[in-house]
Formats: C-alpha cells, sequence, structure tokens
C-alpha cells in the first residue's frame, strides 16, 4: 500500500514539473514568434473514446492531453522528430519562414531551449513566495485527542479544552503548546 500511497502523491507533482518545464518552452517559443505545432502532456493517445478526446487546435497549434503522465513534450517547426534526426514533421501550407526556430537569432534559440529549465528552477521560488505571502494553516491550540492514562488525562485535559498558556507563555496555536513540552522532555 505504501508504493501506491507513493505513487499518488509522485505523478501529479511530476505532472505539475512536467507542465510547467513544457510551458517555458512553448510561451517563449510564441513570444519569439516561432511556430509550435503541437504542445503535449503525457504521452500516448488522447485521453478520451472515439471523438471524445483530450486534444484541440487553436491558433496553429494542437493540443494533446496524453494517457501516460509521464512527461510531454513541444513540437516546434523546424525541430526533427525525437528519435529520429532525419525525419522532419510536415510542414504546414501557411507557414512562414520567420516562423522557424533556425530563422530566430541565436539568443532567441537559446531562450526557447532554456526556457523548460528555467520555469523548473523559478517554480520553487514562486511556491516559496507564496507560502510566505499567505502563509499555511496553523492548528489551534485545541486538545483533540486526550488517551486514557496519559499525562493529559491524568492531569484532567478533554477533548475541546483551550490551552491559553504554558509555564505562563500565552499559547495561540498547537505549536506554541508542543514545541515547550518537547524541549523540556528533552531537557
Amino acid at each position: 500500500m505504501g508504493v501506491i500511497n507513493t505513487l499518488v502523491a509522485v505523478i501529479p507533482m511530476l505532472g505539475i514539473l512536467i507542465v510547467v518545464h513544457e510551458l517555458g518552452h512553448f510561451l517563449v517559443a510564441k513570444a519569439c514568434g516561432v511556430r509550435v505545432l503541437k504542445f503535449s502532456i503525457g504521452f500516448g493517445a488522447p485521453i478520451g473514446i472515439g471523438r471524445l478526446r483530450l486534444r484541440w487546435e487553436r491558433g496553429g497549434t494542437e493540443y494533446v492531453i496524453g494517457w501516460i503522465p509521464l512527461g510531454g513534450f513541444v513540437r516546434i517547426l523546424g525541430e526533427p522528430m525525437s528519435g529520429d534526426e532525419e525525419f522532419m514533421p510536415p510542414v504546414p501550407e501557411d507557414v512562414r519562414s520567420d516562423e522557424f526556430l533556425e530563422s530566430k537569432p541565436v539568443w532567441q534559440r537559446l531562450l526557447v531551449v532554456f526556457a523548460g529549465p528555467a520555469m523548473n528552477l523559478l517554480l520553487p521560488v514562486v511556491c516559496f513566495v507564496g507560502i510566505l505571502w499567505f502563509g499555511f494553516p496553523r492548528a489551534d491550540a485545541v486538545v483533540g485527542m486526550v488517551e486514557a492514562k496519559s499525562p493529559a488525562a491524568i492531569a484532567g485535559l478533554r477533548v475541546g479544552d483551550r490551552i491559553l498558556a504554558i509555564d505562563g507563555e500565552a499559547a495561540e496555536f498547537w505549536d506554541d503548546v508542543v514545541v515547550p513540552i518537547r524541549e523540556r522532555e528533552a531537557g
């Protein structure tokens, strides 16, 4: 059961990293005027049955969400297919020559290439700033459970009691209760 729980936690996290990474390549390519032929999250056939699939086209880009959530890719105009460097995907008829990645200056090509890893480096910074900005929930200093014959039960604590102070120090949150007790046990 531990392996399943781990997979249930890891796969969505991996999915977020993949989306952010591929979105970096995609957004910078679009900003540089490079045609993006396909933006895919997941591998394999698009999720769905028959004609009802998670696949659509907009602005000359095909968007796909595949069955296997362990990767993704952005197919940029002028890039060879992965695994077969000699095969180039068909070029749409309405393409202008300035929409190819190769037509862009070196600095723009480098931006497109490094945008994915840069987004992966930026993601934890954004998460950290979000935690600092919005904070995270803290439990109130209210007793939620009392084990029979425990020191809390012997002291007369009951479920729902609010702890106001520990050793004369105000206790607003559960951390304010637990930390002094652990320090006393350790010391």
